[in-house]
């Protein structure tokens, strides 16, 4: 499993996908036992604040989690800025969801589609790798 709270390394497109399902789930669910219960007084100050923590937990494993898909797109953290920018922000969260990563070993670490030292890639050819690069 990969650590959801780092933006270090990389994650393929249908770990990303799950990971984002499961926040969504996390996400409903405690909503619905948020609203399920009434609240006054310091209640409703405990119960904002603790929405906050959620909702910047969430916020923040969701950006680790495209940070990792860009550096799989061998594209560094600073190509999360661009989804400010309107219009090009549709091309580059297409890219995140949707374009599949390197086959290659690259600066951010190995490829998620391979296992245990040997990539296979589509023509047939195979890579074997030292765990220590």
């Amino acid at each position: 499993m990969h650590n959801i709270f780092t933006p270090n390394g990389r994650i393929r497109r249908s770990h990303f996908w799950g990971y984002l399902f499961m926040l969504m789930i996390l996400e409903s669910s405690i909503g619905a036992l948020v609203t399920a219960y009434p609240y006054d007084g310091i209640h409703i100050i405990i119960h904002k604040t603790l929405g906050y923590i959620v909702r910047l937990a969430e916020v923040w494993s969701i950006s680790c989690l495209m940070v990792q898909r860009l550096h799989d797109l061998n594209r560094p953290l600073e190509h999360l800025l661009y989804l400010l920018v309107p219009i090009y922000n549709i091309y580059v969260l297409f890219c995140i969801l949707f374009v599949k990563g390197n086959d290659e070993i690259n600066k951010y670490g190995k490829s998620p589609y391979c296992s245990f030292g040997t990539c296979e890639f589509d023509n047939g050819s195979t890579l074997n790798y030292n765990e220590d690069r």
